[in-house]
This record gives C-alpha cells, structure tokens and sequence, in this order.
C-alpha cells in the first residue's frame, strides 16, 4: 500500500482516514455544542466539550513532528481549543463557529490528500 509524506513522516491511506474521521467528528461534535448552547443543555454542552478537547489532544499527538506542517496544525488546533474553551465559559456559540472556520480548510486539505490515495 503506498502511502503519503506528510511533514517527515509518510502516513498510509488508513492512517490519513482516521485523521480525516477524527476531524469531521470534531466538526460534528462542535455543530452539536452550538446546538446545545442553542437550547441551554448545559450537562450535554460539558460533554460536548470534553469529548472536542480529547480529540483535539489526540491531533495534537498526531502532528508532533517540527516540521511545518506539524507546527501550523498544531497552531490551528490549540487555537480551536481556546475557541472551544471561551465558547464553553462564556456561554457564545460564536466561539465554537470560529473554531468551525478555522478547521475547515484543514478537513478540506486531507480530503484531497485522501482522493489522492
């Protein structure tokens, strides 16, 4: 199975699907933390925001290479993590849809890698 350089690394096909799942999860995921703010579901915001935060933490890991593009996915991830954090603390749905613009050219990036495979 050939696979794709990615900074240093060269990722296989599954390995860049589950990359791409986990960020349309965290898409989903913040769509329905907006959602729950929409509706004050407090209990259902805070398990939204955990779940985002643990995926945004397993990119995280993912991307810990220094090459450039580890270092600017990172830069897009702790961003939507403070996005996520200040959307949860100060109650603005703003925030989550924020943090929704900035991971969506990231999602469209692997998805042309993906169509590549």
């Amino acid at each position: 199975m050939e696979g794709i350089s990615l900074g240093r690394e060269i990722w296989s096909s599954e390995e860049l699907k589950q990359v791409l799942v986990a960020h349309e999860e965290l898409v989903e995921d913040m769509e329905k933390a907006v959602l729950a703010l929409e509706n004050e579901k407090a209990k259902e915001l805070d398990k939204l925001t955990n779940k985002i935060r643990e995926t945004i933490s397993k990119l995280l890991i993912s991307f810990k290479g220094k090459d450039d593009l580890s270092t600017s996915l990172r830069s897009v991830y702790l961003l939507m993590n403070t996005l996520v954090l200040e959307g949860e603390i100060k109650k603005d749905p703003l925030q989550f849809q924020k943090a929704l613009k900035a991971i969506s050219p990231v999602i469209r990036g692997f998805k042309a890698l993906e169509s590549k495979k």
